[in-house]
């Protein structure tokens, strides 16, 4: 036999070893542990939503006595919301929106200073003349705002 040869035969018995330890069978319980992890950091909210949600079916008086919903369902959820999704803007974004500073100013003004005055006074005017309802009248407002 050449040195060639050998060299083969050697890369032979190497090969037929490597298959035999990846041919290493994988305990079941690692195998569903691992697609189920897998499956959980694909789908982490859809799960937590999920969890939540049976957890509440399960123990109801846990969301509605202990966790005071007066204060967590309204002003704690909307600060946790915003905080996150401004955790996921861009620097970029906000370079954009320094330069553009005169029309952003300007589209706020608009909308929360020209827009709401002008439905504001036109809602009073109607009130006055009874042509509006009071509760209608604010509902307006508050549609405007």
């Amino acid at each position: 036999p050449t040195i060639d040869d050998e060299s083969e035969q050697k890369d032979d018995k190497l090969g037929a070893s490597n298959t035999k330890a990846n041919e290493k069978k994988i305990p079941c319980y690692k195998m569903i542990s691992n697609r189920c992890l897998a499956f959980y950091f694909s789908n982490s909210l859809l799960c937590l939503i999920a969890m939540a949600i049976l957890l509440a079916y399960i123990y109801p008086p846990l969301g509605a006595e202990y966790l005071q919903p007066k204060i967590t369902a309204t002003w704690m959820a909307v600060f946790i919301i915003f905080i996150l999704s401004g955790l996921g803007l861009k620097t970029e974004e906000f370079k954009k929106a320094l330069k553009s500073i005169k029309f952003n100013i300007y589209s706020q003004v608009f909308n929360f200073g020209v827009i709401s005055g002008s439905v504001y006074g036109f809602t009073r005017f109607l009130t006055h003349v009874n042509a509006l309802t009071q509760s209608l009248a604010d509902g307006m407002v508050i549609c405007a705002s």
